[in-house]
């Protein structure tokens, strides 16, 4: 089946930024860390903006060179909003697998809709605790560089904790488990990092942009959207700014009227 152009591109995107990842198990030094903190070309520290509140609160402490590390982030997400939820985010693939394996899904859970809840409660945890527990224990994302890594050094026989290994995997399969029984309930309404990108979103120059042309109402691009936002053209509205919206341009692709209505722009 052919991919539509933006599913193309950010498969191609995801692959190409998790290849220079995992080089890094082959001794390349293009890039080094994770998505969460990494270091690119031995020069551009880069660490995750909610990473880098949960660090200050647990270290109880203002560090600038972390703040100069978060910097470039944060000049990222109000230029591009929680595009790296959709572009970036291994998660995201690896979830439409499990997606793929299920047909029908059930309603949310009423005390997880709207929260703001996760990230504030990591936050209030790591200061209380002075632990990152959120970026070092239970990120998705952290325990999948985790599990990868570690199953390299163990397959090969270096030197390397099974417990890493185990307590990774039965974190990232807790995570699987979830997303099978619902669907995106984890990025929707539970994932403190994509919950503060989502607060960029009402900024960002990269949005879904609604045009003049007349909507057929036909509902395909609300079909087509598994973060559940309201994508269809009502109350004078000209852009998606929804916190949910990680702008994978899936609701582009299924407009019948190919980018009439609905357009992805850069720009205000």
């Amino acid at each position: 089946m052919k991919l539509a152009k933006f599913t193309l591109a950010r498969r191609v995107v995801l692959l190409v930024i998790l290849g220079l990842f995992f080089l890094q198990l082959f001794r390349s030094k293009i890039l080094i860390g994770g998505l969460t903190g990494s270091l690119i070309l031995h020069w551009v520290n880069l660490l995750d903006l909610f990473a880098f509140l949960e660090s200050a609160l647990s270290s109880r402490s203002f560090q600038l060179e972390a703040f100069y590390s978060a910097l470039p982030v944060l000049i990222f997400y109000l230029i591009m909003g929680r595009a790296f939820c959709g572009w970036v985010c291994p998660l995201d693939l690896v979830f439409r697998g499990v997606n793929r394996m299920k047909q029908s899904s059930k309603n949310l859970p009423a005390w997880t809709r709207g929260a703001l809840l996760a990230p504030a409660g990591f936050l209030i945890f790591a200061a209380l605790a002075q632990i990152p527990f959120f970026a070092s224990h239970v990120s998705p994302i952290t325990n999948f560089y985790r599990s990868i890594s570690a199953t390299f050094f163990w397959a090969g026989g270096l030197p390397g904790e099974i417990s890493v290994l185990s307590i990774s995997i039965l974190i990232l399969g807790g995570f699987l488990l979830l997303e099978f029984l619902w669907p995106r309930l984890w990025c929707k309404n539970l994932c403190p990092t994509g919950k503060t990108y989502g607060l960029f979103n009402r900024l960002s120059f990269l949005h879904v942009a609604i045009t003049g042309e007349e909507c057929r109402e036909c509902q395909e691009c609300r079909k087509a959207c598994y973060m559940g936002v309201k994508i269809l053209p009502g109350n004078g509205r000209t852009k998606i700014r929804d916190s949910s919206c990680i702008i994978c341009g899936r609701c582009v692709e299924a407009c019948s009227t190919q980018g009439k209505i609905l357009k992805m722009r850069f720009g205000r």
